[in-house]
């Protein structure tokens, strides 16, 4: 199908389809965070300048009595540094959860970016806010990292989504014919790399959906996951573009525009500016 036929599909950001892009810390359980006091002292200088809210996060637990839900227990659950655009949407944040078991497992700290133009720059924001984290508490490591990235695609028209012009059919991801009606389906791929010293979980999940008002819109969810061998210094893997997080992050980064590229057509690729 000729590229013309794509005119009504509209990349959500324009010149790019990325709605969002994560950054995830996932904490080693033998350095979980210690209490958010500890690092609400960063919130000053250019950093309260570029995170103007901060707020406590707390985990509730609740029981039953009498039929009714109660309060059993609050703790602290983590922090969140935030901005947002004129308008009230998020613009940027910086999270950190911390975990509710005795152990420190599930404990994460993560960059979310929504407006996200290149990834130098954005890759850039999201170390240095990192780092100025993890610099807080002394020999914070990371056992594991996700990147993910959620794109999304606008399809401006109430005819008939043209599956075959959208997407590669010959893809290992897609199924390579559609029956029915492709502006409401969903698709989902999995699967794991072992490798010597990390391995990698990839995930990608493409839905699409009816717009409010015209048309449908397609959304494709990337996470992908390194787990290490051996837990990272977090100050030490994000300090230079050498540092084992950095590169892996850039891994990752590389291997999410291989994905669309096996995702998308050709003549999407070319709309979205992914070369």
């Amino acid at each position: 199908m000729a590229k013309s036929s794509l005119k009504n599909l509209q990349p959500i950001a324009g010149k790019h389809a990325i709605q969002e892009v994560v950054f995830t810390l996932h904490l080693d359980k033998g350095t979980p965070l210690e209490k958010s006091d500890v690092f609400k002292s960063i919130h000053k200088g250019k950093f309260k300048k570029d995170f103007p809210k901060f707020a406590m996060l707390f985990q509730k637990s609740f029981h039953f009595k009498d039929d009714m839900p109660q309060v059993s227990n609050t703790v602290e659950g983590g922090f969140s540094f935030e901005q947002y655009f004129q308008d009230g949407r998020l613009r940027y944040r910086v999270r950190a959860q911390k975990s509710g078991n005795e152990d420190g497992e599930n404990s994460w700290i993560a960059v979310n970016i929504l407006d996200y133009d290149r990834w130098k720059p954005a890759s850039g924001m999201a170390y240095d806010w990192l780092r100025k984290v993890a610099v807080k508490q002394k020999g914070l490591n990371a056992a594991a990292i996700t990147l993910q990235y959620i794109d999304i695609l606008n399809w401006n028209d109430d005819g008939m989504l043209p599956y075959d012009a959208i997407f590669n059919t010959g893809t290992i991801y897609l199924p390579p014919k559609f029956s029915g009606n492709a502006a409401k389906w969903h698709a989902s791929f999995a699967y794991e790399e072992k490798r010597d010293n990390y391995n990698k979980t990839n995930k990608l999940s493409v839905t699409t959906v009816p717009n409010a008002k015209l048309g449908s819109r397609i959304v494709i969810d990337n996470p992908l996951t390194i787990v290490f061998e051996k837990p990272v210094n977090i100050n030490k893997g994000l300090a230079a573009r050498t540092g084992e997080l950095v590169e892996s992050f850039q891994g990752l980064h590389d291997q999410n525009k291989q994905i669309l590229k096996d995702v998308l057509s050709k003549e999407v690729c070319s709309i979205i500016g992914l070369k």
